[in-house]
């Protein structure tokens, strides 16, 4: 007998894992300690993209890149005034350039220094 598949199926667990044909972790959704987070992994294992969401319901979004540094991070303050921010991180995962909103539309733009390895 063919039956087909329940639409308002319901899976319940505190981790998900999604793997490759191969077996290879390709992403995690899981809720740690009561946090939900989300992360997307490369070929290599590592973890590439990053969403989560703490207790305060304060969301937080990251990409990394092939060294585990990162590459850009967006996220919400925890304070009453609701600071939005993007950080846009250069080599070793420095921070180089912030991108800051306040929920009374106040722009902040801040470049920070930069400095290469073979500089003292």
């Amino acid at each position: 007998m063919n039956q087909s598949p329940q639409s308002n199926t319901v899976v319940t667990c505190q981790e998900l894992r999604i793997v490759s044909d191969d077996g290879t972790l390709r992403a995690l959704l899981g809720c740690t300690n009561g946090l939900p987070h989300l992360q997307m992994y490369d070929g290599e294992g590592r973890v590439r993209v990053e969403a989560q969401v703490n207790l305060n319901g304060t969301p937080s979004f990251l990409l990394w890149d092939e060294h585990s540094a990162p590459v850009i991070s967006m996220g919400m303050s925890q304070s009453e005034d609701e600071t939005r921010g993007i950080t846009i991180h250069g080599e070793r995962g420095l921070p180089v350039l912030s991108l800051t909103v306040t929920d009374q539309n106040e722009v902040q733009i801040s470049t920070l220094p930069f400095r290469r390895h073979d500089d003292q």
